[in-house]
């Protein structure tokens, strides 16, 4: 009796907590969201194209180009650009895994690209704490001193299966002379401010 009892309670507990997750797939969901969870900034497939810096820690550099994303780039602000009641940072996915990177492997002599499927075993891999929602995180693909440009990656994604919903390509051209590598998380805010009439458009299409 007490086998049948508990055969029964967690087949109810386990359909409803199947009833009340949610998931989320479609542009439309991602506009209307009134929260969404920002993962950062993910180098894991990031390279510099920039002859000078081979043998340097660029590794190190990241957390810096972090802080600087941060410092300018709040919580707040990104909330009122891509009109949500909350934008809730929680870096720790992205900074886990930049950590483990390898300086001698984020630098390139050329021009270099991210194969866009790529991003979602990317994603795949991050270890989240949230069980549901819509998540953002921004995939930097390269920074090329040749052509002074900073491309990345803009992705949301639903917390529950890590399935993409759209992921917008962004490619910022910067006239700033990156003398410094620290330069390039200026760039990096540049790019992010330009993510934001294409996020705006894709509101637009939605709600004309």
């Amino acid at each position: 009796m007490k086998s049948i009892l508990f055969t029964i309670t967690f087949f109810f507990i386990f359909n409803l907590s199947s009833f009340c997750q949610e998931y989320f797939t479609t542009k439309k969901e991602v506009i209307e969201a009134n929260k969404v969870i920002f993962y950062g900034y993910d180098y894991s497939k990031f390279k510099i194209n920039d002859p000078k810096r081979m043998g340097q820690d660029i590794r190190s550099h990241i957390f810096v180009w972090t802080g600087i994303c941060l410092s300018d780039l709040p919580d707040k602000k990104m909330a009122k650009w891509i009109d949500k009641d909350s934008v809730v940072y929680n870096l720790d996915p992205t900074l886990s895994i930049n950590k483990s990177l390898r300086s001698d492997d984020l630098t390139t002599i050329g021009k270099y690209t991210l194969d866009k499927d790529s991003i979602q075993s990317m994603i795949n891999k991050y270890q989240l704490s949230e069980t549901n929602g819509i998540g953002f995180v921004i995939t930097l693909e390269c920074f090329d001193n040749t052509t002074k440009r900073t491309s990345a990656y803009f992705t949301f994604f639903d917390i529950a299966t890590k399935k993409i919903i759209v992921s917008d390509y962004v490619s910022s051209h910067s006239g700033n002379s990156y003398n410094r590598v620290s330069d390039w998380g200026e760039a990096v805010v540049i790019a992010v401010k330009r993510y934001i009439p294409v996020y705006i458009k894709m509101r637009d299409s939605i709600y004309p």
